[in-house]
């Protein structure tokens, strides 16, 4: 591309960053006024600084970062929910509100009112979406027309239109060996639209985007579950541990980000201005995404038809606070992209369970205290003896939870505990091998003769793919 063609870009981004943070003030005030969001945004009365076509694409990708931010606190107001002490009924209330985003809904009654209560502490805990430093810009084919080229030596072109009316430049698009092959091989289809990225240098990158028929649910294969780790990225509940190179490789790099923090507050410049700051933390996002996708790729390739995973928390204790929020952020992104493009495109259903206490219960026996987790890869049931690595204990506990009611996701911990220290002490109870302690706090009493010895019939292999 050219630099006039360049400069046109350039001077369209400013404009698309105020359009979109203009359209999302729309959104947001529509959302507290009417208590709801309608599916578009009239844009005939916005100004005229963007063309009726460009306030379109502008208006959608303002509505997806929007409806992201929700996503996210409605999760978040779930948890909340679940674990306080409210009744049930008004629980019951306010997880049908929030399942419909709601909470700004023109009614009077003790559940809106707490519901709005709840949104106003999540607004100041996380703050709406600021657009104003965007430097994407989102175009559907109305305003950026993607087709073959002719006689020149790029494959493609994309017609993107500007502020100048009826003068768009043409964008060559240079050929992906991986685009055509996934074109020509996986039965994609090439769709009418085009994603702009500015670096912060202002270099653009575009990206195509390809479309792919839905995957028929698989009826065959196991029901795998799942347990996020930092050790070891995942810990499968047929004995394997998955990625177990990452943790060495973050903790090299944690030292190198925390040394290049250190030496650049010490000469007095910000780390978001750094070039090599930027450009390290842009290294660890992508081999970080990359390992999650090449490990739910292998899981994709065998015979699972479903994967059942807790509410992941992607923090480490080894690891500095600065590490652990880029992981974060990063983590649960790549996840929640690479769970859904397992359910479309491979036909693997997904259920979420809720992970509390999956930590401390025996998955042989269900006995659930502290001290079963004796170190961080340890397991060692107190009642049962049942040992093997934690993690895997954990996968097994949540693989069990899938036949619990809603996974257990809308119960608080609490209430948790409880149930699985009175069914455990049921269950000894009916079998007549230990004696019934307070259910309350630590369902039967562990037995007292060699705890330490291990059962040969709980003793697992376990399989290590780095």
């Amino acid at each position: 591309m050219n630099q006039g063609k360049l400069k046109k870009l350039l001077r369209l981004l400013p404009v698309w960053r105020w359009g979109l943070a203009y359209s999302l003030d729309r959104w947001i005030r529509e959302l507290f006024e009417d208590g709801c969001l309608s599916t578009w945004q009239n844009a005939k009365s916005f100004p005229s600084c963007l063309s009726q076509r460009q306030w379109d694409s502008v208006s959608r990708q303002a509505k997806a970062a929007l409806d992201s931010w929700l996503t996210n606190r409605q999760n978040d107001f779930r948890g909340i929910v679940a674990s306080s002490t409210l009744d049930d009924a008004l629980k019951h209330e306010l997880h049908s509100i929030n399942l419909r985003y709601a909470w700004y809904e023109h009614v009077d009654d003790e559940a809106h009112h707490m519901a709005r209560r709840l949104m106003k502490h999540l607004r100041k805990r996380h703050r709406m979406p600021d657009l104003s430093k965007c430097r994407v810009m989102d175009m559907d084919g109305k305003i950026a027309r993607v087709e073959d080229a002719r006689n020149t030596k790029c494959e493609r072109w994309a017609v993107v239109s500007t502020l100048e009316s009826g003068k768009p430049i043409r964008v060559p698009i240079v050929a992906d060996r991986k685009l055509d092959g996934n074109l020509f091989a996986n039965d994609e289809t090439l769709s009418n639209h085009l994603t702009i990225r500015f670096d912060p240098e202002g270099n653009p990158s575009g990206r195509l985007i390809t479309t792919l028929p839905k995957a028929k649910a698989r009826t065959q294969g196991e029901t795998l579950g799942l347990d996020w780790g930092m050790d070891c990225m995942f810990a499968l509940s047929d004995g394997r541990l998955l990625g177990t190179r990452m943790s060495d490789w973050l903790k090299q790099r944690d030292a190198e980000l925390t040394e290049l923090t250190r030496a650049l507050q010490k000469s007095g410049i910000k780390p978001s201005r750094s070039r090599r700051y930027r450009n390290l933390q842009r290294r660890i996002r992508a081999h970080y995404r990359n390992e999650i996708g090449r490990l739910f790729n292998k899981l994709g390739r065998e015979r699972v038809k479903e994967i059942v995973v807790e509410r992941l928390d992607f923090r480490s204790q080894g690891l500095s606070h600065r590490m652990n929020r880029l992981l974060t952020r990063t983590g649960r992104a790549a996840v929640s992209a690479k769970l859904k493009r397992l359910q479309e495109l491979d036909g693997i259903a997904v259920a979420e369970v809720n992970p509390a206490y999956t930590s401390q219960e025996c998955s042989r026996c269900g006995y659930t205290a502290r001290n079963n987790r004796q170190t961080r890869d340890l397991f060692r049931c107190e009642c049962c003896g049942t040992t093997l690595h934690a993690d895997i204990n954990a996968s097994r506990n949540i693989l069990s939870r899938r036949s619990r009611r809603d996974g257990w996701r809308s119960i608080r911990k609490q209430e948790i505990v409880r149930m699985l220290n009175q069914e455990h002490a049921d269950r000894c109870a009916h079998h007549g091998e230990h004696h019934v302690g307070d259910a309350q706090t630590s369902g039967a009493a562990p037995r007292r003769g060699k705890p330490h010895e291990r059962d040969a019939s709980a003793e697992v292999k376990i399989q290590t793919v780095s």
